[in-house]
C-alpha cells in the first residue's frame, strides 16, 4: 500500500487488498506457523512475488495448501502427499515430488516378473498414452485461463479503486457487476483445474 491507499478504510478495500491486508497482520503478528490456503489467490504477478520473497525470509513454520506449483516450488521443503487414508512425506519442493512420486512404479515393480505386453495390453498401453497426453494439453490450457481470469480480476480491482476515487458511481456499479462475474468465472475454473488435477 502507498501513497492515498494507505489511510482507506478496510471496508472500502477490494478482496485483493484485503487479502494483502491479512497477510501482511499475519507476518507482523510474531507468529511462528502459518496455515495457508491459496494465498496467491486474487494477487497480480507483482504481489505474487513480494509474498513469496517475505515468506522465503519468515523463520518460522508454514503449512501451505496451493495450486501454484511454482509458488510451492519456490517455497516448499516437504510436500504431503495424502491418499488413500495416508500421508507420504517427501523432502524437497514440487519437482523433488514429482521425481519421489515417479520412482514410486519403478521400485513396486523390481519386485514384480516382467512378461512381454500382449498386442491388445500394447493397443492399451498406447491409448492410455494418447489419453494421458490429451489430458496434460487440456490442463495446460485450462491453467492458462486461469492466469487469465486471475489477470482480469486484478484489472478490474484497479479500475474499481480508480471508479471510486472519481467517486463515478454509475462506473463503480457496473465495474462491480463485471468483477463479480470474472470472479465466479475465477471460481468455476479453478474447481475444474482441481477436479482435472485429481484425474492426473
Amino acid at each position: 500500500f502507498t501513497g492515498d491507499d494507505v489511510f482507506k478504510s478496510v471496508n472500502d478495500l477490494s478482496g485483493g487488498e484485503r487479502s494483502r491486508l491479512a497477510l501482511a497482520k499475519f507476518v507482523l503478528s510474531g507468529a511462528n506457523f502459518l496455515i495457508m490456503d491459496e494465498p496467491t489467490n486474487h494477487l497480480d504477478i507483482p504481489a505474487q512475488e513480494i509474498l513469496e520473497g517475505v515468506l522465503k525470509t519468515f523463520n518460522g513454520t508454514i503449512l501451505l495448501v496451493s495450486h501454484d506449483r511454482y509458488f510451492i516450488n519456490a517455497l516448499a521443503t516437504h510436500v504431503w502427499h495424502i491418499a488413500e487414508g495416508t500421508v507420504q512425506i517427501i523432502k524437497g519442493n514440487y519437482d523433488a515430488y514429482l521425481a519421489e512420486t515417479e520412482q514410486l512404479p519403478r521400485r513396486s515393480a523390481s519386485s514384480v516378473e516382467v512378461v512381454p505386453l500382449a498386442k491388445k495390453q500394447r493397443q492399451q498401453s498406447k491409448a492410455e498414452k494418447r489419453a494421458r497426453e490429451k489430458h496434460a494439453r487440456a490442463l495446460a490450457a485450462l491453467e492458462e485461463s486461469v492466469e487469465q481470469a486471475q489477470e482480469t480480476v486484478s484489472r478490474l480491482e484497479k479500475a474499481m479503486e480508480a471508479a471510486s476515487l472519481a467517486q463515478d458511481v454509475p462506473k463503480l456499479q457496473s465495474l462491480a457487476l463485471e468483477y463479480q462475474q470474472a470472479e465466479k468465472r475465477l471460481a468455476d475454473l479453478l474447481e475444474q483445474w482441481v477436479a482435472m488435477e485429481a484425474e492426473a
